[in-house]
């Protein structure tokens, strides 16, 4: 019996899925779909490793695919952060600008005081002056990390439940008599 593929580049894969889902703004907010773009990364390298699997290897098993889903999302992270960088050097910060766009229409349609208008305009002025800190791309990267770790992993489950071939099926309990 032959072993099975590396992970590695199936989980490089996924995690280009994650990253690239993550980080383009407008399509990031796939993600505010119970994290669909993340999770679809984690069942997209279990679909390619799947592929990468013949007859006389072993078959998928489900620690293959929280392997690789995690795997997936640990990349996702650091490549998301590169491209957040890359996007930011590029666009400026698109992301806040948006927001800040969508606020003020808010507030202009809600009659908002003057006072209150001019705390928030004066509290993006900072951000948007300010950019990224250090302290803001390590936090973005600790919490990348987790959550891209963390639904990669239920989206490499998916794809196991998926695309597993054959193996043991699950059989409903059979009543006592």
């Amino acid at each position: 019996m032959q072993n099975k593929p590396p992970k590695f580049l199936a989980s490089l894969y996924g995690g280009i899925v994650i990253a690239t889902i993550s980080t383009i703004p407008g399509l990031n907010l796939i993600n505010c779909l119970c994290c669909a773009g993340i999770i679809l990364g984690g069942l997209f390298s279990v679909f390619y490793y799947g592929r990468q699997l013949t007859a006389e290897m072993p078959p998928l098993t489900a620690s293959d695919g929280i392997l690789l889903g995690a795997l997936s999302g640990v990349i996702a992270a650091f490549l998301s952060l590169i491209l957040h960088l890359l996007v930011y050097a590029l666009f400026g910060n698109i992301a806040e600008r948006m927001i800040y766009e969508l606020v003020r229409s808010i507030l202009d349609f809600t009659n908002t005081p003057p006072e209150a208008v001019e705390i928030f305009e004066e509290m993006f002025r900072d951000a948007l002056q300010r950019g990224f800190t250090p302290l803001g791309i390590f936090l973005t990267l600790v919490w990348d990390l987790f959550l891209f770790t963390l639904f990669g992993l239920l989206g490499g489950l998916i794809g196991y439940a998926i695309f597993k071939k054959g193996g043991q099926q699950i059989q409903p309990a059979s009543p006592t008599p």
